[in-house]
C-alpha cells in the first residue's frame, strides 16, 4: 500500500478513522494524520502530502480569512457536511484544491490520486512550465464537470483529466498527466493524432484532420462515429475551446466529450421509423386510448380515401360503423395490455366496404401511450379464400364418394365384410376418441377403418365366402389384401396416411403380423388402434366358417396379448369402453 501523511486540521472526533478506513479500500496507508488548531497548516510546516481541514459554520470565517493570507505549499482540501457546501465552495475560490462531504467518500481516493499527480507534475524538473495556483484552482473544478472532459496547456501536455474521463477511457489521471505528444487520442483511435482541442494549439495540422468541423463563436463542435471505445463502438460528441486562466490568459485548450452513442441511436431509428413508416405498404394508424387518430401512413389514404388531414379528424369508430361501439374499446382494451389480432369489415370515405386484418398493440411514445394498428386489405384474399373453400368441399365430397364407391363395390362383393368394416370404424373411432387422438386424425381412422378390407376385392368370392378353414395357400392369398387395399387407395388426397393404416392394420407389436413385420412404434398408432378394433369385431361376430366366439372371448384375447401382439395403451382404452358397457352398443351399431 502507498504511505500518505495526512495533516488534519479542526477536524471533528472520527474524521481521522473515517478517512484511514476509505484511503485503505483504495490502496492508501495513512501513515501519519496530525491535528492541530494552530497556523501550522498556513505557514506551511511539515512534510504533508495533503491536509484536510474541517468545517463548522463556527469556524468558516476564521478558516477563509487565513486562506486568503497565506499560500498554501500542498493540496487542501474541505471536509464539509451538506450544510456546509455552499462555505466549502467558497473556501476553494479561496484557495482549496477541492472539498468532499462526510457522508460520501466515493470520490476521496479518485482526489487523492488527481493531486498527487498534480504535485509531481508541477513539480517535475521536467516541465518547461509550472502551473500557477490561479490555473490549479481552474483546473481543479473539472471534476464537478458531469461531461468527460481534459486539458492541455500550451506545449500539448495534459493537465487536466477528470473523473469522468477516467470511467470513459479507462485511463487514471495519475496516468496520463504530464504526458503529451497526442497521448490523449490513444484511448479513442489507437494512435497519436490531434483531436479536436489541437485545432487551438497548432491549427494548420489539426485542420486536415477535420476539414468540415462546425463553429459556435469561439468553440468548434463535432460528431464521431464509428469509434470503438474499450471494445465498443460508439458515437462521440466534442466541444473544444480555448482555456484560459482567471486573468483572461491563455493557458491551453480543454475539450468536454460526450458518448452519445444510445441518443444516435434513437435518433437514426426515428429516421428509419420515418421512412418505413411512410413506405409501408400496410396501413399504420396511432390512435389514442379513446380511439383518437393522432397519425396515419400514405397507404391509409390509398385504401379508405381520406387525406390524412382528414384522418386527423376521424375516430377509429367512424371506420367501422357496422361495430358495436362498446365491442371497440373492449377491443382497444385487451390491444393496450397484451396486443389483439382480428379480421373484420371497414368501410371506406365513398362507403364501400373493405374487409381488413388488423393488428393492434399499446406502445409508450412521446410520454404517452398509445395504440398503434397495423391494417392490411385482404378483401381479395377473402374472395380466393371463400373459393378456395369452396374448392376444398367439393374435393372433400369428392373423396367422401370414392370412399362411399369403394365401400359399395366391397358391400358388392362380399355383404359381410361391408358390415365389418363400419363396425371396425366405429370401434376405432371410440378408442381413439378415449385416448384423446385428434379430430383430423380420428377422421382419417374412421376412413381407414371403412377401407381396411377394400383390398379382398382383388380375392375370388369362393375364397371370401367359404365355409370352411382356409388352406395354406389361401390364407396366404387373403393377406395380400393389405397391399392391395394400399395400392387401390394410395393416389387418393387424404389429408392423413389413411393409405399406410390401411397397410399396417395387421402388423402387430412383436413383430409377427403382415405384410412388412413391423415392430412396435414402427407401427402408426392409428393402425395399432385399427389393430385391436378388428380383433374384436372379427371374434365378437359371425363367420362364414364359424359362429360368434363372444365378446368376452375377444376381451381375453386381448388381455393375455397385452404388450406382446396389441399396444398396451390401446387395449386399456378399449377395456375402458368394455368396462363402461359401451363396447357392446358399438359392436352391433
Amino acid at each position: 500500500m502507498k504511505s500518505l501523511k495526512v495533516f488534519l486540521i479542526d477536524c471533528c472526533a472520527g474524521d481521522k478513522e473515517l478517512l484511514a478506513a476509505e484511503l485503505a479500500r483504495g490502496g492508501y496507508k495513512l501513515e501519519t494524520a496530525c491535528t492541530c488548531l494552530d497556523e501550522q497548516f498556513i505557514d506551511g510546516r511539515g512534510n504533508w502530502d495533503i491536509a484536510f481541514c474541517g468545517i463548522t459554520a463556527q469556524n468558516a470565517a476564521t478558516v477563509l480569512e487565513k486562506l486568503k493570507q497565506k499560500k498554501l505549499v500542498y493540496p487542501l482540501v474541505v471536509l464539509a457536511d451538506q450544510s456546509t457546501e455552499n462555505i466549502a465552495l467558497e473556501l476553494m475560490k479561496a484557495g482549496a484544491c477541492d472539498y468532499i462531504l462526510r457522508e460520501d467518500l466515493k470520490r476521496l481516493v479518485p482526489l487523492i490520486d488527481r493531486e498527487i499527480a498534480r504535485t509531481r507534475f508541477a513539480e517535475s524538473p521536467s516541465q518547461t512550465s509550472t502551473l500557477t495556483d490561479p490555473q490549479k484552482k481552474i483546473l481543479g473544478f473539472l471534476d464537478f464537470w458531469p461531461d468527460p472532459t481534459f486539458a492541455v496547456d500550451l506545449q500539448g501536455r495534459v493537465i487536466g483529466w477528470n473523473k469522468a474521463m477516467e470511467e470513459m477511457t479507462g485511463i487514471k489521471a495519475t496516468e496520463i498527466l504530464g504526458q503529451g505528444d497526442y497521448c490523449y487520442a490513444l484511448p479513442f483511435y489507437g494512435k497519436r493524432r490531434p483531436l479536436l482541442l489541437d485545432l487551438f494549439l497548432n491549427y494548420d495540422l489539426a485542420k486536415t484532420y477535420y476539414p468540415n468541423v462546425e463553429q459556435e463563436g469561439d468553440i468548434y463542435v463535432a460528431k464521431f462515429e464509428n469509434l470503438f471505445l474499450r471494445d465498443r463502438e460508439v458515437v462521440l460528441s466534442s466541444r473544444a475551446s480555448r482555456l484560459y486562466d482567471l486573468k483572461g490568459n491563455v493557458i491551453g485548450a480543454i475539450e468536454s466529450i460526450r458518448d452519445i452513442t444510445e441518443e444516435n441511436l434513437v435518433s437514426d431509428n426515428i429516421r428509419r421509423y420515418n421512412v418505413l413508416f411512410n413506405q409501408l405498404r400496410d396501413v399504420t394508424i396511432f390512435l389514442k386510448l379513446d380511439g383518437t387518430i393522432v397519425d396515419v401512413n400514405p397507404a391509409a389514404s390509398e385504401i379508405y380515401g381520406y387525406t390524412r388531414e382528414e384522418f386527423l379528424n376521424l375516430t377509429i369508430f367512424d371506420l367501422c360503423p357496422d361495430d358495436p361501439k362498446s365491442k371497440i374499446i373492449k377491443e382497444m382494451a385487451v390491444a393496450n395490455r397484451r396486443g389483439v389480432r382480428f379480421e373484420t369489415w371497414h368501410r371506406r370515405k365513398d362507403g364501400s366496404k373493405v374487409y381488413v386484418d388488423i393488428s393492434v398493440k399499446g406502445i409508450n411514445y412521446n410520454n404517452q401511450r398509445l395504440l398503434i394498428s397495423v391494417i392490411r386489405d385482404i378483401s381479395e384474399r377473402k374472395g380466393f379464400e371463400q373459393t378456395l373453400r369452396q374448392i376444398i368441399d367439393n374435393l372433400e365430397k369428392t373423396v367422401q364418394g370414392t370412399v362411399q364407391a369403394l365401400a359399395a363395390i366391397t358391400e358388392y362383393r362380399d355383404s359381410y365384410t361391408a358390415g365389418h368394416q363400419q363396425r371396425v370404424a366405429n370401434l376405432a373411432v371410440s378408442i381413439a376418441r378415449e385416448m384423446g387422438l385428434s379430430e383430423e386424425r380420428i377422421e382419417a381412422l374412421y376412413i381407414a377403418g371403412i377401407l381396411h378390407d377394400v383390398g379382398k376385392v382383388s380375392l375370388p368370392t369362393e375364397i371370401l365366402s367359404k365355409p370352411a378353414k382356409l388352406s395354406g395357400l389361401e390364407t396366404e392369398l387373403v393377406k395380400t389384401h393389405c397391399v392391395k387395399g394400399y395400392e387401390i387407395v394410395k393416389n387418393i388426397p387424404f389429408k392423413y396416411e389413411v393409405a399406410s393404416i390401411i397397410l399396417q392394420h395387421h402388423e402387430r407389436l412383436d413383430g409377427s403380423g403382415y405384410p412388412q413385420g413391423l415392430k412396435g412404434n414402427d407401427i402408426l398408432l392409428e393402425a395399432r388402434i385399427l389393430a385391436v378394433a378388428d380383433v374384436i369385431e372379427a371374434m365378437s361376430t359371425h363367420r362364414p366358417y364359424r359362429p360368434s366366439l363372444g365378446l368376452h372371448q375377444a376381451v381375453a384375447e386381448l388381455v393375455q396379448n397385452k404388450g406382446i401382439l396389441y399396444d398396451p395403451d390401446v387395449v386399456d382404452a378399449c377395456l375402458r369402453i368394455y368396462s363402461a358397457q359401451r363396447l357392446d352398443k358399438i359392436i352391433n351399431m
